[in-house]
């Protein structure tokens, strides 16, 4: 037996609903819980993608026996009950995500698998003046923001300058590398790998298995439209470290002059 329970919460005018699917079988199940209230569906996201399951008229999934809690948001005005059980089938064994054999059951599968297309804000070129933004606080006090100290660090620094040899400071500037963009250009070569892999179908079978690998069709226009983006933002990234490339090969620091003048 299925059942499920709901309830609803109202905060500057969006209508939060969390609900438990409780799967009282020996076995699983596939449901069906539909939006009762009148407005789409905000479902909880992964990389911008919704989560297994969710459209904006519900949610329709694999339940394993248990409780299973689910909750989403909407601009609609509340009503109880929020959710209504529309349906319930057997299912068989096989995960949600990903069939038996490792295929992808749906395109925005791939995509969570993935990850986020877009470029991380450091990779993108800033046509604006940078601004130095305030420091979060969180009542944990924090000796990185005072003056006192940055001076004394400054000061250290600059006795250490001498000390320091071109290797060492090579080292620093890669160490201070932003992670995000390394872990971006996974995501991009993961997504540019399954573009290729469709790419390189030569006979019908392997135009199939490919295809099936990705969710279908629907999922094949997903990746397409993913490497696409990957492009954009690899012309851009690619843009900018030429131009950093340059400005660091053109400047030239009066180390030894400024020297002289302390």
């Amino acid at each position: 037996m299925i059942s499920v329970e709901s309830s609803w919460t109202r905060t500057d005018g969006v209508t939060f609903v969390t609900a438990r699917i409780v799967n009282d079988a020996a076995t699983a199940r596939r449901v069906t819980v539909a939006n009762e209230l009148d407005g789409p569906v905000w479902p909880p996201r992964s990389q911008g993608v919704p989560e297994s399951g969710w459209s904006e008229t519900g949610f329709e999934g694999r339940v394993e026996p248990g409780t299973h809690p689910i909750g989403y948001a909407t601009p609609a005005e509340p009503a109880t009950p929020p959710v209504r059980l529309v349906d319930v089938e057997p299912v068989g064994d096989g995960g949600e995500r990903i069939d038996d054999d490792g295929r992808y059951e749906t395109p925005r599968a791939v995509v969570r698998e993935c990850g986020d297309p877009a470029p991380p804000r450091d990779a993108i070129p800033d046509d604006g003046p940078a601004t130095e933004q305030p420091p979060k606080t969180g009542g944990v006090a924090s000796t990185e923001d005072a003056p006192e100290s940055r001076h004394e660090d400054r000061e250290r620094d600059e006795s250490d300058d001498g000390q320091r040899s071109g290797s060492d400071t090579e080292r620093e500037a890669a160490q201070t590398a932003p992670n995000t963009v390394p872990a971006w250009l996974d995501e991009c070569e993961r997504r540019i790998e399954r573009a290729e892999a469709l790419g390189g179908v030569q006979t019908v079978p392997e135009a199939t298995e490919a295809v099936a690998a990705v969710g279908g069709l629907e999922g094949v226009r997903e990746v397409a439209r993913a490497v696409d983006a990957d492009g954009r933002g690899l012309a851009h990234l690619a843009q900018r470290l030429d131009d950093l490339a340059e400005r660091a090969d053109a400047v030239d620091v009066p180390v030894a002059t400024l020297e002289r003048l302390r």
